[in-house]
């Protein structure tokens, strides 16, 4: 059996964050569950991404928006760069 690995688009962070968003918001949160029992990784561009829109179009805290940057760092880990095609065993 073959594990895919998916990482998550800035707009999945961003609306799980966002509960005034509706359907949207029910959707990032499956897909965030989902997320945690995969082989996920979050790009430091997806963290940067929602750090910015986070502070400066939601109007979230800096604070807050780096602790959940930090969290979102412990449900998968962060990747730099372009990442490589996964070789088959």
């Amino acid at each position: 059996m073959r594990v895919k690995r998916i990482s998550l688009d800035t707009n999945i962070l961003v609306y799980a964050m966002d509960r005034d968003a509706g359907e949207r918001h029910m959707l990032a949160m499956e897909v965030l569950d989902q997320a945690v029992e995969s082989d996920c990784i979050l790009t430091t561009q997806a963290l940067g991404e929602f750090f910015h829109v986070v502070t400066r179009k939601n109007g979230m805290p800096a604070k807050d928006a780096a602790q959940q940057v930090s969290r979102a760092t412990l449900m998968a880990p962060p990747m730099v760069g372009i990442m490589a095609p996964l070789q088959s065993a």
